[in-house]
């Protein structure tokens, strides 16, 4: 990652399952009914169940006013084809935690840092001291992670990745990503994984000169205390 954010930006916090609880018990198919997890290390990036358990209580029409609010503004914050929906406000987001762990301590909350998506939905102030960053996710924008949905799903299409993924799920590094990208695409090709759109075009509707439809994100826990 280039230097172009400050150590105190981020581009928002998301309300996500823990890693190892990363699951839909349910098996109503859009989550998995088991944590995607090799070896023990389970997937840690950005695309774990987010929201769930809020959007699980407004369906049940159980949400309190204020998390009701909170919802409705995080719903409309995608405003472009990203598929990234971000609380601005750290107080809001650690409500949102505190109202999905009311009934299990499932969920935690991370803080989100990528050029890209700065340039689509701005930046915000964190103390550093509040967040530890754990590594990078690969997010194909409007769609999904491709270490979920990747490496996490057919590991043997990617031979020698395991050993390069940290204890958190995640790639260590972001130069890391433009070679996993490579070979995520080349076993797309083969038929192994589900394959990506291009839509960096889109994108550029909105944000001239984006040309980046697979992006690096960094993932960080926030510290729930003050």
């Amino acid at each position: 990652m280039t230097n172009v954010l400050e150590t105190t930006q981020v581009n928002g916090f998301v309300v996500v399952r823990k890693a190892a609880l990363n699951r839909d018990a349910a098996g109503r198919g859009v989550f998995n009914v088991e944590a995607p997890c090799l070896d023990g290390i389970c997937y840690g990036g950005i695309d774990r169940m987010p929201w769930f358990d809020v959007d699980e209580q407004f369906y049940a029409g159980t949400l309190p006013e204020p998390i009701l609010n909170a919802r409705r503004l995080i719903q409309i914050s995608d405003n472009n084809i990203s598929g990234v929906k971000l609380c601005k406000e750290l107080d809001v987001a650690l409500m949102l935690l505190d109202n999905s762990n009311r009934f299990n301590n499932a969920n935690e909350l991370i803080a989100v840092r990528s050029e890209a998506l700065a340039r689509l939905k701005g930046v915000v102030a964190l103390d550093p001291a509040r967040v530890e960053w754990r590594g990078y996710d690969v997010l194909a924008l409007g769609q999904q992670s491709l270490l979920n949905d990747g490496l996490f799903v057919v590991p043997s299409a990617f031979p020698g990745w395991r050993a390069r993924i940290n204890n958190f799920g995640l790639l260590p590094t972001p130069d890391l990503v433009e070679p996993y990208t490579a070979d995520y695409q080349a076993a797309a090709t083969r038929g192994e994984v589900e394959d990506i759109a291009d839509i960096g075009a889109e994108i550029e509707v909105s944000v001239p000169d984006f040309r980046y439809a697979v992006v690096p994100i960094q993932i960080g826990l926030v510290a729930a205390g003050v």
